[in-house]
């Protein structure tokens, strides 16, 4: 019992980097700068 409490700390950090790592990405990818992503085929508007 005191095992798994143990480890769900670490899940849900790793959950919420997990998810920062996403939304970062997501921000990047939907950023419009041209200059780093202009050869890459994804709309910017």
């Amino acid at each position: 019992m005191s095992h798994s409490l143990h480890n769900q700390p670490q899940l849900k950090e790793l959950w919420l980097i997990w998810q920062w790592q996403t939304w970062a990405i997501e921000a990047i990818l939907t950023a419009p700068v041209d200059s780093t992503y202009g050869d890459r085929t994804v709309p910017v508007k």
